[in-house]
């Protein structure tokens, strides 16, 4: 998994990360700034949406959605081109999502079109590839242990489930943190500074798609991707581990509206093949001779 093994050596791996990344969108912010006409005006005008949809929870960056299409409105009368990139930007996010996490797994070759896209999906749905890959991996490691698995469904409702997904995901991992790199102060504040980081740069990837976007195709197409996306990795996750007789069991979806799904996700809802080769960008193509020898 990408950056997890710099992540187990260097407890300043991700700090490190993230404020890269931070200069690098500040500097291509400013320099959109000053090459488009966008003034402070605008930015501040529509400043309480972008920080809404830089935003780890789901209501939130429900709230900054919807408080962006209020402020559009307000200023322009409705279009159905709005409605149109609303609908591109849910679309998109099934392929983005599916890319996404094949290249978590670094599942394209060559390795440095692996990063180009992971980094370019990343970027979209406001994330980082290397910080994903990290959670990503105790997921695998501890796939639907309480404890360890940084989201585990664990026979909850969907709603339940959806609004606890991102305290559990922290909680989950600043406890892995501190076990691989020690319980001082110095790691606690260091861990501190991530999340910091997090939120930092999360605000810089908001405020450039405002900048490359401009506020029509930030707030409809970006915004709906960035609340869809959420609802979708939840539900993803949700319908693939299902606990049945107090036994969680991975599950391949593949039947009905999951033909579809599957379709434009490069197979994702196959999952139970996932889990058994989690390295295989199609997972449907894993052979049942192929399973057998996984699981014995």
């Amino acid at each position: 998994m990408i950056g997890f093994a710099h992540f187990k050596k260097d407890p300043r791996y991700l700090l490190k990360n993230n404020l890269l990344r931070i200069i690098c969108f500040l500097s291509i912010n400013l320099y959109l700034w000053m090459r488009l006409e966008i003034s402070w005006q605008q930015i501040t005008f529509y400043s309480i949406s972008i920080f809404l949809l830089s935003m780890a929870g789901t209501l939130p960056t429900a709230l900054g959605m919807f408080i962006g299409f209020a402020l559009h409105w307000y200023q322009f009368n409705v279009s159905a081109n709005d409605f149109v990139l609303i609908a591109a930007g849910i679309l998109m996010t099934f392929p983005v999502t599916g890319l996404y996490h094949c290249c978590s797994h670094e599942s394209i070759k060559p390795r440095w079109l692996n990063r180009f896209f992971g980094e370019l999906t990343g970027t979209w749905h406001n994330s980082s590839l290397d910080e994903w890959s990290i959670i990503h991996a105790y997921h695998h490691r501890y796939a639907d242990d309480n404890e360890n698995d940084p989201h585990p469904p664990n026979g909850q409702a969907f709603f339940q489930y959806i609004s606890g997904m991102g305290k559990t995901i922290a909680r989950t991992f600043g406890k892995h943190y501190l076990t691989e790199h020690g319980q001082g102060s110095r790691q606690v504040k260091d861990l501190k500074r991530i999340s910091w980081s997090i939120m930092i740069r999360q605000i810089t990837v908001s405020s450039f798609w405002f900048l490359a976007l401009g506020p029509q195709a930030f707030v409809f197409l970006y915004g709906s991707n960035i609340v869809f996306k959420k609802w979708h990795y939840a539900w993803f996750n949700w319908a693939t581990h299902v606990k049945q007789d107090n036994k969680v069991m991975i599950l391949n979806k593949s039947k009905g509206f999951y033909q579809i799904v599957n379709f434009l996700t490069f197979n994702l809802y196959y999952h139970e093949n996932h889990h058994l080769r989690p390295g295989l960008f199609n997972p449907k193509t894993l052979k049942k001779s192929e399973k057998i020898e996984q699981v014995a």
